[in-house]
C-alpha cells in the first residue's frame, strides 16, 4: 500500500490563503444570486454553516471547549458582533445598491483609513527618477 506524504506547511498555508481569496472574491457574486433571502437571515445562515464547519474542524484537532469559554464576554461580543454586523450591512448594501458600487465602498474604506493615517503621521511618499524603488520619508512637524 502506498503511503501519502504529509502536506508541507508552506503548501498548506498557500492553499489556505488561496481559498480565503477565492471565498472573499465570490462573496458579492454569490450574495447577488441569493434572490429574496433577507440580509439578516442570509447572515445567520452563513454564520451557522461556518460555525458547524469550524466546530467539526476544531473537534478533529482535539480542541478543549474550556479554552473558548474562558475568553471574556467583551472578546465574544466584539468578535462575533463585529463580524456579524459587517456581513449584515454588506448584504444589506448589496441588496439595495448595485454590487460593484457597494463592493467598491466596502473595500475602499480600509485603504482610505490607512492612507489618512499615513498623511496624519507626517510620513511622505517620495519617488525620484534616480531611485530604484519608492521610499518613505518621516518629516517632523513644525
Amino acid at each position: 500500500m502506498r503511503s501519502v506524504a504529509p502536506i508541507s506547511t508552506s503548501l498548506r498555508a498557500t492553499a489556505t490563503g488561496f481559498t480565503a481569496i477565492l471565498m472573499w472574491s465570490t462573496l458579492a457574486l454569490l450574495t447577488t444570486h441569493t434572490g429574496r433571502v433577507p440580509p439578516f437571515q442570509l447572515t445567520t445562515l452563513a454564520f451557522s454553516i461556518a460555525f458547524v464547519i469550524g466546530l467539526v474542524h476544531w473537534a478533529r484537532q482535539d480542541g478543549q471547549l474550556s479554552t473558548l469559554l474562558n475568553l471574556p464576554g467583551r472578546v465574544w461580543l466584539l468578535g462575533v458582533g463585529g463580524l456579524f454586523g459587517y456581513h449584515f450591512f454588506y448584504f444589506m448594501a448589496l441588496r439595495n445598491a448595485p454590487a460593484v458600487e457597494a463592493s467598491l465602498i466596502a473595500y475602499l474604506w480600509p485603504l482610505l483609513i490607512v492612507g489618512g493615517a499615513v498623511l496624519a503621521s507626517g510620513i511622505v511618499f517620495s519617488c525620484s527618477p534616480t531611485e530604484a524603488s519608492p521610499t518613505w520619508i518621516k518629516r517632523s512637524r513644525d
